[in-house]
């Protein structure tokens, strides 16, 4: 998973990171405001529910928080071939694991 920090921010804006998650086959965007909890961005896009299918996007989503360096598109299109698409790590990703502490009605009572 590439992750590119964007330093070139508008006023009001923390942090700006953008790169590609082989994981959900998309382009994203991580924009955190000043004052924002780290590690939870305000705006996050980019992951199963918000593909972004297309480098070029990732520069419309940017305009207004930051601005990207240039050949920033290039940049991402290079991360995206390098890295591929793994569904495997999309499923383990978005996957909970479930702690044996709670499968309680699997356990034998032992009194």
């Amino acid at each position: 998973m590439s992750a590119h920090e964007i330093y070139d921010l508008v006023d009001g804006i923390a942090l700006v990171i953008a790169g590609w998650d082989p994981g959900h086959g998309s382009y994203y965007v991580h924009i955190y405001e000043d004052g924002d909890a780290w590690p939870c961005p305000s705006i996050e896009l980019g992951d199963d529910a918000t593909p972004i299918t297309e480098p070029e996007w990732v520069l419309d989503i940017l305009d207004g928080y930051a601005t990207a360096p240039e050949g920033f598109v290039e940049t991402l299109r290079a991360d995206a071939e390098k890295e591929g698409v793994s569904d495997m790590q999309a499923m383990l990703a978005v996957a909970q694991p479930l702690s044996a502490a709670y499968q309680l009605s699997e356990t034998e009572v032992p009194f």
